[in-house]
């Protein structure tokens, strides 16, 4: 049994699944970003990044979608970040980082959303240019 539990932890650590004690810390709230490709393409893309999809869901808002991808896959640090996906009112699909997950214990939100907006928002812009 103990041998069981300690291949568990190691299978764990090794695909780089988060710390469950991890804390999560909300971005401040900001305009999302417009990409120009459909909601079901900049989930796909997302994807394609390794990115998790996490939920499809209905509000009184249209249909939205959660997705979480890793910005930093790095022992020590660790850091993922949890977007919404709303289609937006004309064509494309807005990008709404919500919050962070991260093994530092004072994380710099500030360069974090740079890092987002440099790694995902940049190669989602220019895979999708225009609607």
């Amino acid at each position: 049994m103990k041998r069981s539990l300690a291949t568990l932890a190691v299978a764990l650590l090794l695909t780089g699944c988060p710390d469950p004690a991890a804390p999560r810390y909300d971005l401040p709230p900001r305009p999302g970003y417009w990409v120009a490709g459909s909601r079901t393409q900049v989930v796909a893309a997302l994807e394609a990044l390794g990115w998790d999809h996490l939920s499809s869901h209905r509000r009184a808002v249209p249909v939205t979608d959660t997705l979480q991808g890793l910005l930093d896959k790095s022992y020590a640090v660790w850091i993922a970040i949890r977007v919404e996906l709303r289609d937006a009112p004309t064509c494309g699909t807005e990008v709404i980082p919500f919050d962070i997950q991260t093994l530092r214990r004072t994380p710099d939100l500030a360069a974090i959303r740079q890092r987002f907006e440099r790694e995902v928002i940049q190669s989602l812009k220019s895979t999708f240019p225009e609607c």
